[in-house]
């Protein structure tokens, strides 16, 4: 549309915005949560500034700054105790200061493979550029600052199966954080699903994975009937081989179910036909396809309430928080996968600058 139409665009914090962005649009407003709750605000406020800019009643200015660094997901809850929560606070006090019309910060997507992928805060004033630069410039400082805080701990899958055994809470999630769909794993990593098949388990638990293979087997097999199935390691080979495992099926499903909340709220979405198989005190819910996780919609839409189990497997990286309570806690799982979570040891085909925590940077590592 040229440059004299005015474009407002709302982003989700994981962007990997660029100078390009910047040249081609007026303004970027960037997500504040995370969990992600306010993809209908964020907007809102984006279209307020696009109306503000159309008027003529503001000129906006942005400017970006980054880091060479890249934080671990898992570590970048906007909730209270994170170090998230006090950059958000941050950004939302700048906000209040003459000329600040909006304040965004972008830890980034950590696994997008572009050589100036890093750390971004963005800055829009009103018709002032030297004060967009020197906030983007403190809000970084201020993620920089905390940038340990940001590594978790994980567990391989038998000793997170044997944390979760002795925990006191009614209900144990296991994260299996390097298979998260919602980053772009496949969801087809058996690795915990393997750990709990081959104990004795004296409780219930509940898992599910991607691999319409064995819905269609499950289907010639027929209800109520025990077969052997090759599980897992259906689309990315390059983790996982596949595990064979003696079920019983249970029930089918249509899988369709629509979501209680985050950004997608409201929409439809569906796992395909699936299927529940059963080991003993193991349930494995086997889906078509791979959908994101927001809480357990998708349990839910084939009958399955995860509250009635010790331990429950999600494949996402920060949505299970929505579930926590006193009765619920969780154990993040190194089980391998396309979203690993030691960043310092991702092997990168485009990526070439050293980054933080590959390199030990003494300085803060801004980039051009």
């Amino acid at each position: 549309v040229g440059h004299s139409i005015p474009i407002s665009v709302s982003l989700d914090l994981h962007a990997y915005v660029t100078k390009k962005m910047l040249k081609n649009s007026n303004i970027l407003v960037g997500y504040e949560t995370y969990p992600h709750e306010d993809a209908y605000s964020t907007g809102e406020k984006a279209a307020n500034l696009l109306i503000k800019t159309i008027k003529k009643e503001i000129h906006p200015i942005m400017e970006i700054q980054k880091i060479n660094a890249l934080f671990p997901v898992l570590g970048g809850s906007t909730n209270k105790s994170f170090p998230m929560f006090d950059i958000r606070k941050l950004a939302r006090k700048f906000e209040t200061l003459e000329k600040v019309l909006s304040v965004s910060y972008f830890p980034v997507q950590p696994w997008f493979d572009f050589d100036n992928v890093g750390v971004t805060a963005l800055v829009i004033t009103n018709d002032d550029y030297n004060m967009a630069s020197k906030i983007s410039k403190k809000l970084l400082n201020a993620m920089w600052e905390r940038r340990s805080e940001f590594i978790i701990e994980t567990f391989l899958p038998e000793k997170a199966l044997k944390e979760a055994n002795v925990s006191k809470s009614d209900t144990v999630i296991l994260v299996d954080a390097e298979d998260s769909i919602g980053g772009g794993s496949a969801g087809d990593s058996p690795s915990i699903l393997n750990a709990l098949a081959e104990r004795e388990l004296q409780f219930s638990a509940l898992t599910y994975i991607v691999d319409p293979r064995v819905v269609e087997e499950a289907k010639s097999v027929g209800l109520n009937k025990k077969a052997v199935f090759k599980i897992g390691g259906y689309k990315d080979k390059r983790f996982h081989s596949t595990i064979e495992i003696t079920a019983t099926v249970e029930s089918f499903h249509n899988g369709e179910f629509v979501y209680e909340g985050g950004p997608l709220e409201g929409m439809k979405a569906s796992l395909g036909p699936s299927v529940i198989l059963m080991k003993k005190n193991l349930k494995i819910l086997v889906v078509t396809n791979s959908v994101y996780e927001n809480k357990d919609e998708h349990y839910k839409c084939c009958n399955l309430n995860y509250k009635e189990n010790k331990i429950v497997v999600f494949k996402n990286l920060m949505n299970f928080r929505k579930l926590l309570n006193k009765e619920t806690t969780f154990i993040v799982v190194s089980g391998g996968g396309a979203t690993p979570l030691e960043l310092d040891k991702v092997k990168w085909s485009n990526k070439l600058k050293d980054y933080w925590p590959k390199k030990n940077y003494k300085k803060i590592p801004y980039m051009n």
